[in-house]
C-alpha cells in the first residue's frame, strides 16, 4: 500500500542513546555513585520496573515525574542494592532536560525535514515523561512544528505498546484523511511495532545505536531518495544492549 504518513518514535530513532551513557557516567563519577548500579538499574530500566512493582505507577503515563524518580525511587533502590547514594543525583533530568546531552540522528532528522516537500505527512509518537513535580516540563528537545501530529504518552496517560496510545494517534491522522494502511511507523522496540501492526500500520525497525544507517531502508519503503545527509548508507540490523535505555 502507498504510504502517506511517516510516524517517528523519538529516542532510538531521531535521537541515539550514545549521549545517555556518557552523561550518566560523568554524573556517577562526580557524585561517587556505583557505576554497576547505574548500568543495571538506570540504563536498563530496572528502576522503572521496580517502581511499577512497588507502586503500580508508570513514569511514561505521567503517573510520577523525573523529580520523584530521582529524589525518592532511585535513592531508595540504591539502599536496597547495598550501594546507597549520598544525595539524589539528577541522572535522568540532566540527560533528558539539557539539549547538550542529546545526540541526534542527523540523517533521520534530515529525512524528516524533507518529507513534507515529498508529499508525506509526519507524526511523532513517543513515550515521554514529566521532568518536574508541577508537570509543566517534558523532555522532547525537538521542534514539534516538524510534525503534523504529536502524541506524547505522559500527556495522554497511556504509553507504548498499549493499544490506546496508537488509537489516539490513528484518530488524529484519520482526521487528516489518512487510513491506517497509509501509515509507516518507525520505532526501535519490536513490541511497539507489533502493537502498531495490530491497528493496520506498516512498520520499520530502527537500530537505536545508529538510526542513520536505516535511512536507506526508509527510502526504499517510501520510494524516494533523500538529499545526501549525514546518514550512513549501510545495514540497519546492528544490535546493542543500549536499546534498553530509557526512551
Amino acid at each position: 500500500m502507498p504510504i502517506k504518513a511517516v510516524i517517528f518514535d523519538y529516542g532510538g530513532v531521531l535521537m541515539t542513546y550514545q549521549g545517555a551513557t556518557r552523561c550518566f557516567k560523568d554524573l556517577a563519577q562526580r557524585h561517587g555513585v556505583d557505576w554497576a548500579f547505574v548500568q543495571e538499574c538506570l540504563l536498563k530500566q530496572a528502576v522503572l520496573q521496580h517502581v511499577s512493582d512497588e507502586t503500580g505507577l508508570d513514569l511514561f503515563r505521567g503517573e510520577y515525574t523525573c523529580d520523584e524518580l530521582e529524589n525518592i525511587y532511585i535513592p531508595r533502590l540504591s539502599v536496597q542494592k547495598g550501594c546507597p547514594m549520598q544525595c539524589p543525583v539528577p541522572f535522568v533530568s540532566t540527560w533528558m532536560g539539557d539539549e547538550k546531552h542529546q545526540q541526534y540522528a542527523e540523517g533521520m532528522i534530515s529525512a524528516l525535514r524533507q518529507l513534507p516537500a515529498l508529499g508525506f505527512l509526519t507524526g511523532l509518537l513517543t513515550n515521554n515523561c514529566y521532568l518536574d513535580k508541577e508537570r509543566k516540563l517534558r523532555r522532547t528537545p525537538i521542534d514539534e512544528s516538524l510534525f503534523d501530529v504529536v502524541v506524547e504518552s505522559a500527556v495522554e496517560g497511556t504509553r507504548k505498546p498499549e493499544e490506546r496510545i496508537f488509537e489516539i494517534c490513528l484518530q488524529r491522522f484519520e482526521a487528516l484523511g489518512v487510513l491506517p494502511s497509509d501509515c509507516l511507523f518507525l520505532d526501535d522496540q519490536p513490541e511497539n511495532l507489533e502493537a502498531a501492526k495490530k491497528i493496520g500500520w506498516q512498520t520499520m525497525l530502527v537500530n537505536p545505536v545508529d538510526p542513520n544507517s536505516c535511512v536507506v531502508e526508509l527510502e526504499m519503503l517510501l520510494g524516494v531518495r533523500f538529499d545526501d545527509s549525514s546518514s550512513s548508507r549501510s545495514s540497519c540490523s546492528q544490535e546493542s544492549d543500549e536499546s534498553t535505555l530509557l526512551t
